[in-house]
């Protein structure tokens, strides 16, 4: 029910909160947000990190920083649809169509209903998401790299 708000807000928190942090403060070479519209999975990761413990604090930070009223605006909402149907509405090939189908179950009425959706998401919308799934959480951290990183 809340995967088009989930997935506008990781779209958001990795714009315009942690290219800054991360890349521009932090040194990182990337990093960002991401959701699984169907696991419900809210995924941050950066990458050629300098400052992973410093990241660490930011992916928490990020979801106080949605959360907050005043920091997600109409604005951010309409810039986050433009890159979500971007990537929703991209050619596909009929046997990766057909694949999406096989493994998610997911046909043209479904998608169609999820971009409905999406167009329905509030700035107010993504906040409550943030406060619902992001604030309090246990989140799984996982790290790899060499002992220098």
């Amino acid at each position: 029910e809340d995967s088009a708000k989930i997935l506008l807000l990781s779209n958001i928190i990795s714009s315009n909160y942690l290219h800054k942090e991360l890349r521009e403060k932090g040194g990182a070479y990337g990093g960002g947000c991401s959701a699984g519209v169907q696991s419900g999975v809210v995924t941050c990761y950066s990458f050629r990190d300098p400052q992973v413990l410093r990241t660490l604090e930011r992916f928490e930070e990020a979801g106080k920083w949605a959360a907050t009223a005043g920091n997600v605006e109409a604005r951010d909402v309409e810039e986050a649809h433009l890159r979500a149907f971007k990537s929703l509405d991209a050619p596909t090939s009929p046997a990766s169509r057909g694949l999406t189908w096989f493994n998610q179950r997911l046909d043209d009425a479904s998608r169609q209903t999820f971009r409905e959706r999406l167009l329905d998401v509030t700035a107010e919308d993504v906040v409550a998401a943030a406060e619902k799934y992001l604030i309090g959480k246990q989140w799984s951290v996982g790290v790899f790299g060499n002992g220098a990183a």
